[in-house]
């Protein structure tokens, strides 16, 4: 008996030393036992020390590198959404007939850095939502659940933790919808940038902002927005609301009782930090299947008053009067299976990004906590 009990106060206290390195997005299974048994803890609890310009910092860094090394993944899924004609190897009529093919296909027309078409509108876009992305996520779920832990006369402290999906889902959903007001502008001229033909009719990002600005106005930059919102709401809230699910797993069955108790500190750091890897690559895959019907249509629409600029090499370019026509139209012409067009590359660059974004930015909190 007192052998179990002595196990059971290392593990314990293994678990405690795990919650030395955590944000918002981090934290674990046994931060909500702590919290179980002392509910005082969460609402006397101090800030956490990283403090809230960390997670803005931290959330722009990782979207710069994320995006660097993700974009030529964009670029292929951004051709392959734009283009009507079947993709194929059997379709004589189709630019782009395949992943392998395509790829070809740019280099050779466009040089490598064809792969990287639209990269400084894309890095701007990127800073500016990872930055806005993971502070507004962060901020909420911090406030939300010390309001929901500090109102247990409305609410029981039991079902205040049984609400931290759905917090994550919400808040997640919001953090997508800050980020996107901010940096779909950006996120119309990258698109325009990448399905341009030659001659080119935007020879540099600033050239764009200002022919878009003078031929189109405000709207232009919001082209294809509400379908954007219909998309990155949802998948935000299920990216963030699935990463914290696979992640709690993950330490459940690898960190508390097994790895961990066996690590240092820094290797247990370490560790957490490499478990967001997996576990942000799994989310991105299942959030991206979710919604990616949406994303095409986003695509289609953010090109709406440019299909000159589209040219004849990349075969037709409809005109869409808006998203429901948009919608319509490709089911009559393409079928419904258009709606998956691209989906390889999405769903590749979908993994890796999101893999790639959590990792960063868990590592960059991490190198600031250090710092301070």
């Amino acid at each position: 008996m007192t052998v179990e009990v002595d196990n059971k106060s290392t593990i314990e206290s293994s678990i405690s030393n795990q919650l030395s390195f955590k944000s918002s997005i981090g934290s674990n299974p046994s931060e909500i036992v702590s919290k179980e048994k002392n509910p005082s803890k969460w609402k006397n609890k101090k800030k956490d020390s990283s403090s809230d310009w960390h997670f803005v910092i931290s959330g722009f860094a990782s979207g710069c590198a994320t995006r660097f090394l993700c974009q030529p993944l964009d670029v292929l899924k951004i051709r392959f959404q734009l283009q009507i004609e079947p993709i194929s190897r059997s379709s004589e009529i189709s630019k782009y007939r395949s992943l392998s093919q395509t790829f070809v296909s740019i280099v050779r027309e466009e040089s490598i850095f064809g792969l990287w078409k639209g990269h400084v509108s894309a890095q701007i876009l990127s800073g500016i939502y990872g930055m806005a992305y993971f502070s507004t996520f962060e901020i909420l779920t911090r406030t939300t659940m010390k309001w929901l832990f500090d109102h247990e006369d409305y609410i029981s402290h039991k079902q205040a933790i049984q609400t931290k999906p759905l917090v994550n889902f919400v808040c997640g959903s919001m953090a997508g919808f800050t980020g996107t007001m901010l940096s779909h502008p950006f996120d119309v001229v990258r698109t325009r940038m990448v399905s341009q033909s030659e001659p080119k009719t935007y020879l540099n990002t600033r050239q764009a902002i200002i022919l878009m600005a003078q031929k189109e106005g405000l709207i232009g930059f919001y082209r294809g927005f509400l379908p954007t919102l219909m998309q990155i709401m949802p998948f935000s809230g299920a990216q963030f609301a699935t990463y914290k699910f696979f992640k709690d797993q993950w330490l459940q069955q690898f960190g508390c009782d097994h790895i961990s108790i066996r690590l240092n500190d820094e290797d247990r750091r370490q560790f957490l930090i490499q478990s967001s890897f997996v576990c942000g690559a799994l989310s991105g895959f299942v959030a991206k299947l979710l919604v990616y019907p949406l994303d095409l249509v986003k695509k289609r629409l953010q090109i709406r008053g440019f299909e000159e600029g589209r040219g004849i090499g990349f075969g037709q370019t409809p005109y869409y009067q808006g998203f429901l026509h948009c919608i319509t139209h490709t089911i009559q012409t393409e079928k419904f299976s258009a709606f998956y067009k691209g989906l390889l590359p999405s769903i590749f660059k979908s993994t890796l990004s999101t893999a790639l974004h959590f990792w960063l930015y868990e590592s960059f909190v991490k190198l600031f906590q250090e710092l301070s």
